[in-house]
């Protein structure tokens, strides 16, 4: 995760008085590292955080063989319940989240899925957790 990445020069023009020096610029480095989170919430907060294996990229069967179940498992031990019967999922129009697989194992679990409007202006759900209120 990177907090600030410079990504044109007009981003490092800055006023200074004549005796001041000019700011640090923040830059990501070449050989910077980048993890890849999987990030679940419910009502309540975070229901699960998962790190996606290094140089590994999110795709139907990995969605489907990993992190759903995983994510499942964490909110049955939130929940104290045995199953995910009727749980209502709501997740982006990515690629991975639209797979047959995913589909067939969200049918098998007995899971809703509330649907995402293509190319939604509005902020998604969990842009609110991302954002702290100052």
């Amino acid at each position: 995760m990177h907090f600030f990445t410079v990504s044109s020069k007009n981003q490092n023009k800055v006023w200074i008085e004549k005796d001041e020096n000019r700011p640090t610029i923040v830059r990501t480095a070449r050989n910077c590292k980048k993890r890849k989170f999987c990030i679940f919430f419910s009502v309540n907060g975070v229901v699960a955080q998962i790190v996606v294996p290094e140089g590994q990229t999110v795709t139907g069967e990995l969605y489907t063989n990993q992190i759903l179940p995983s994510v499942f498992q964490k909110y049955k031990e939130i929940r104290g319940r045995t199953t995910v019967r009727d749980v209502m999922l709501h997740h982006d129009n990515a690629a991975p989240h639209r797979t047959s697989n995913v589909a067939a194992y969200l049918k098998q679990e007995r899971v809703k899925l509330l649907p995402h409007p293509p190319y939604s202006p509005d902020l998604a759900p969990c842009d609110f957790f991302f954002v702290p209120k100052n």
